[in-house]
């Protein structure tokens, strides 16, 4: 849906009107063919070629607006120029060609035909005037929309600066060579401008009084003294003069009541105020451009929102034809509907004195009271006149004027803003370029191994091992389970104590052991019972040194030993079993970092895909929807109370307050779009055509806004 869609929606319902009365006209035309009438071709004063001028005019209008209502090839409506309606309205831009050029010449015809004639050409022409009045809105509401809607976005510029020291810093080195060089200009202009009248007042001995040169200076040099004092004073003057202009005078107040007892202190006060003037005045001066840039540009966006107020009030509605009177033809009085026709010639005089050169000046305030003056008559000549002026010198002026302005306080431009980037890029870009042309081996390794080998990495390591063991563990795949230990390991300590302890107790009996007290052994050994070798431990122990040398107490030690480590083993088994049990849990938790990661990426990539940007950057736009929408309701509150308030009425600027609500209407759809769900933009839209529809009250529009707080709200938080 395009900008200007909501002035555009009415005027293509009024164009279908035409065109349905157009038909109905034109079929009436044809009837009375007074194109092959012999009288007019055979006339010598040119009415058939004034004749066939308006109805070619008429045909290029009306092919013209059809269009606009058909759409091309590529599903578009087609684009509309000015130009076209200036070529259109060129013939007629002395005025009406049937009251300049026919109307004198129409004694050579009969009376039956004088009226055919004035009934063709004056509604013929009085259709050219509705289309043009029609095609001309378009034009105007579209370039006002065009060139208004970017304000924002300067503005906001503007704004961050004032608020944010680093930006302003930012914009003092990137305007630091303008600045420098307009100062210049200026010091070198007034010293030019200064010279000779400086040197006639030294020369003539008026104005300040020159000091005189030293006596030990030879009088040959005087003239060179005098000639240095004077570019001195002239040089001093011109800086001096320029200086004024971008330090306020109150820089330099002292406060003299604080100071009066101390000399001292006064001096020092005195010399740190001049010092910090001089200083800061880069400062004090970038910091009234900006303010200046951006009233300017508020102004603007005042001047034009104006404009597009005046385009919504004043829109015309022809809702109603005469189309009996024309399809039978009778008296020509009787034919048009009076009243479109004076609606639309009061229309073109208020639009011509609000497009006149004089309002686009953004310093000229807008006044109401001039477009009060109705219209009281019909007035082909005037209607043209002013039609043809607006299409031809109002809207191109309008255009180069905003432009202008824009140019001159809008954001700075590329070169602007990025010479000092481009500067070290000349500085030092070749070095750099061919620093990485010769290590462009080592670059290139550099990049496989840290770059491409880490994704790799993570992406086998963090994301596919950890699934596969997912995979596993769900199959219960035997070769993917977690163990500290195996269990064959633990069997075989097990019976290599029971070894042990069989083969110490039969050497301690001296006698071979039966099948059951073997049984019996293994069944206390597995139970970690070791009594046999405990009390043999004991009674070691009573002789340790004799014992450890010729007893069994080396022995006993290297037993218990091997029991402490099927201890050990034992307890690991019972890990193993617990991590088994809990397999699936690790292999999820080992996978969820990178689960995470993976998930970010993902939905930051398809945020971006869809609105062009990460999502953590459209918290800046969903505050401008936020901001928008409060002046949206600023507005209408603003509305509604004038209304109650009858004193208030004739000094409300109404044309203001709708040019905004549109602009800021225009703003809320773009920004929404970037930041609502796909299946919620068209209700976006609805509800904010709701918020122009003049059809609906002041507070039908204000619980518009407070259904849009709490529908979309979330989606602004």
């Amino acid at each position: 849906m395009s900008m200007n869609s909501i002035i555009n929606h009415n005027i293509k319902s009024n164009l279908y009107l035409l065109d349905n009365y157009s038909h109905t006209l034109l079929s009436k035309i044809n009837e009375l063919d007074i194109n092959s009438n012999s009288q007019i071709v055979a006339g010598n004063k040119g009415l058939g070629e004034n004749l066939l001028e308006i109805q070619s005019a008429f045909y290029k209008i009306y092919s013209l607006s059809n269009g606009l209502l058909n759409k091309d090839d590529s599903g578009q409506p087609k684009k509309l120029k000015i130009s076209l309606i200036v070529d259109i309205l060129k013939p007629f831009n002395k005025g009406s060609i049937y009251e300049s050029k026919i109307k004198p010449n129409l004694d050579t015809l009969d009376n039956d035909l004088q009226k055919q004639v004035k009934f063709v050409s004056t509604n013929l022409e009085k259709l050219i005037i509705l289309y043009s009045l029609l095609l001309i809105y378009l034009v105007s509401s579209f370039q006002l929309l065009k060139s208004t809607i970017p304000l924002d976005s300067d503005l906001q510029y503007y704004n961050n600066l004032i608020n944010s020291n680093v930006s302003f810093g930012i914009f003092l080195l990137q305007n630091l060579p303008v600045n420098l060089f307009s100062f210049t200009k200026n010091i070198y202009t007034d010293l030019i401008n200064t010279s000779v009248v400086g040197t006639r007042a030294i020369a003539t001995g008026a104005g300040t009084a020159v000091s005189q040169p030293p006596r030990w200076l030879s009088n040959n040099y005087h003239y060179l003294y005098y000639k240095l004092i004077q570019f001195k004073e002239i040089l001093l003057s011109a800086i001096y003069k320029n200086f004024k202009k971008i330090v306020s005078p109150n820089l330099f107040l002292i406060d003299i009541k604080n100071h009066t007892s101390n000399t001292t202190k006064k001096t020092y006060s005195i010399f740190k105020n001049y010092l910090v003037t001089i200083l800061g005045t880069p400062l004090y001066s970038i910091r009234e451009e900006i303010l200046n840039k951006r009233k300017n540009l508020i102004n603007l966006q005042k001047k034009n929102a104006e404009k597009l107020g005046f385009l919504i009030n004043e829109l015309p509605t022809y809702k109603k034809f005469d189309y009996n009177n024309a399809a039978s033809f009778g008296t020509i009085e009787n034919v048009e509907n009076e009243k479109t026709f004076e609606k639309a010639s009061e229309i073109i005089n208020k639009m011509y004195i609000v497009f006149e050169g004089a309002n686009n000046d953004i310093n000229i305030q807008f006044d109401i009271n001039k477009l009060n003056v109705k219209t009281e008559a019909i007035n082909l000549n005037e209607s043209f006149q002013k039609l043809f002026k607006i299409a031809y010198e109002s809207l191109p002026s309008q255009k180069i004027s905003i432009e202008k302005i824009q140019l001159e306080n809008g954001e700075p431009r590329f070169l602007i803003k990025y010479w000092f980037i481009l500067l070290l890029s000349i500085a030092y870009l070749p070095s750099i370029s061919s620093y990485f042309i010769v290590n462009h081996d080592k670059i290139k390794n550099w990049i496989r191994e840290n770059l491409i080998g880490t994704v790799v990495g993570f992406y086998k390591n963090w994301l596919l091992k950890p699934f596969q063991n997912i995979l596993a563990t769900v199959k219960h795949d035997s070769n993917s389970q977690i163990a500290i230990m195996s269990q064959q390991s633990l069997n075989s300590d097990l019976q290599s104590l029971e070894r042990m302890v069989i083969d110490f107790t039969i050497d301690q009996n001296r006698s071979s052991l039966s099948q059951a007290d073997i049984k019996a052994l293994e069944d206390l050994i597995a139970q970690g019972d070791l009594t046999p070798i405990m009390k043999n431990y004991e009674t070691e122990l009573k002789n340790p040194i004799r014992n450890l040398i010729k007893g069994e107490l080396l022995r006993t030690l290297l037993i218990q030993i091997q029991k402490l480590k099927v201890d050990g083993a034992i307890a690991m088994s019972g890990i193993d079993k617990l991590l088994k049990s809990q397999e699936l849990v690790f292999g999820v938790v080992a996978a969820s970092p990178s689960l995470l990661v993976l998930y970010y990426a993902l939905a930051n990539f398809k945020n971006y895909l869809k609105n062009g940007y990460i999502s953590k950057f459209s918290v800046g736009l969903k505050l401008e929807i936020r901001t928008s929408l409060n002046h949206v309701e600023r507005l209408i509150n603003l509305s509604m109370n004038s209304n109650d308030d009858s004193d208030d009425t004739d000094e409300r600027n109404v044309y203001f307050e709708e040019g905004m609500l549109l602009l800021e209407t225009v703003s809320l759809r773009y920004k929404g779009l970037n930041v609502l769900p796909i299946g919620m933009r068209d209700d976006w839209i609805r509800d904010l055509n709701d918020l122009n529809d003049k059809n609906l009250s002041l507070e039908s529009r204000l619980n518009t806004v407070n259904r849009i707080w709490n529908v979309y709200g979330s989606y602004l938080d």
